[in-house]
């Protein structure tokens, strides 16, 4: 008879779920590896020996010594992705189902993707826990004056602003000298901006609660470095 497989060299990976039956009548879709029985929240194990993968109960989990903390840590993990994904989801389809033409200064004007300040003011009040405004730093395109697409990113050498033409800049610390940046045609500006915060997941670790910049509320005067920021003069058309 063959005997019940141990878990002595086994840690919890993840947590999944498995449903079978209809859309009316939903019953377990997974079998615990362990004791065999029906199960629909499973925790995956991996074997630090061979490196195979099953799917337990959490009942046997918890039983049979696993990291009870670890388990508890994957489900939070899980659940919150699901609510992350579903606010998303939401929000995709309340802006799908908001017309442009919507007047300004609603919510729903500013779920379809509209930022004007009546849009951005109503929302900071209706979302006050999802949206607020903070200083942030930005770059500015020296040949337009205007805030240009950036991302930072982590680097092997630290942080660097990454811009949409292909172009990285040192971000922290932010180079001694405005020339270092000025040089590729961009500078560092602090600027009030439009935030949004929410819990995002992440794969391979616990979901961090973070915060999104959606848009700069304004157009700086100075850059960081307290240099005036140029803009190009527009001209009337026919003089």
């Amino acid at each position: 008879m063959s005997m019940t497989p141990g878990l002595e060299h086994y840690v919890a990976v993840r947590m999944t779920e498995r449903w079978g039956g209809t859309a009316d009548v939903r019953v377990p879709g997974g079998n615990c590896w362990h004791c065999g029985t029906a199960i629909a929240y499973c925790v995956e194990i991996q074997s630090s020996v061979t490196g195979e993968r099953h799917e337990i109960g959490t009942t046997c989990a918890e039983k049979l010594g696993l990291d009870i903390a670890q388990i508890k840590q994957r489900m939070a993990e899980k659940r919150a992705a699901e609510r992350w994904h579903a606010t998303r989801r939401q929000r995709h389809e309340a802006a799908s189902a908001a017309p442009i033409e919507q007047p300004h200064g609603t919510v729903r004007r500013f779920l379809a993707g509209c930022y004007c300040l009546p849009c951005i003011d109503v929302a900071l009040t209706a979302k006050s826990n999802e949206y607020a405004v903070a200083t942030k730093s930005v770059i500015i395109d020296l040949a337009t004056g205007q805030p240009a697409r950036a991302t930072i990113v982590d680097t092997r050498y630290g942080q660097s602003w990454r811009i949409d033409d292909g172009t990285w800049l040192t971000a922290h610390p932010r180079p001694k000298r405005r020339s270092t940046h000025a040089a590729k045609g961009y500078v560092e500006a602090e600027v009030p901006c439009l935030i949004r915060y929410g819990w995002r997941p992440v794969r391979g670790e616990p979901a961090r609660y973070t915060e999104t910049m959606l848009c700069p509320l304004a157009s700086p005067l100075h850059d960081v470095w307290g240099t005036p920021i140029r803009r190009p003069v527009e001209h009337p058309s026919g003089s």
